[in-house]
């Protein structure tokens, strides 16, 4: 999960920047406020750009791990759909402790299935935790920055889309 924070917090860190109103004023220009929405887009653009090679790496990352996790799911589901049936089955029975012990082993089959996908899983969430390492820091190196943080309010208060 803590890719998942890590991403949700890079997220945050961008959404804080485009609300940001721009305190330092280093970062204005002359003729800023006469730009139209066009050459605000146009300014920030290379910014864009360079988020976006920083992230590409987490987008990839991310979708082979959503991969892995599908197949991990479609290997997984037809044995828990079994053992589900056969719980059942020995509860259905009447058999004073046959359901408590078939509903015990399939919950400890699920939790060794879990730990085994977990383990399956391991190396693409260290890879993604790595990638989102570089790409945090160029948000916030962005953050900082004040012409990035102007051109942001400036198309903001122009309600530029």
């Amino acid at each position: 999960m803590s890719h998942l924070r890590k991403l949700i917090g890079a997220l945050w860190l961008f959404a804080l920047c485009a609300a940001a109103q721009a305190d330092d004023q280093s970062g204005v220009r002359p003729g800023d406020d006469s730009m139209t929405c066009q050459q605000i887009g146009a300014e920030l653009a290379p910014y864009a750009q360079q988020l976006g090679v920083a992230w590409q790496p987490v987008g990839d990352t991310t979708k082979t791990l959503v991969t892995t996790a599908q197949a991990e799911m479609a290997r997984d589901l037809p044995k828990l759909m079994a053992m589900q049936a056969a719980a059942g089955a020995a509860s259905a029975t009447g058999v004073p402790g046959v359901g408590a012990a078939a509903n015990a082993a399939m919950a400890a089959e699920q939790q060794r299935m879990a730990a085994e996908n977990r383990a399956e899983q391991k190396p693409i969430t260290d890879k993604l935790n790595a990638d989102l390492e570089p790409a945090m820091a160029q948000g916030q190196a962005m953050q900082g920055n004040p012409r990035i943080q102007r051109l942001l309010t400036l198309a903001k208060e122009k309600k530029c889309h």
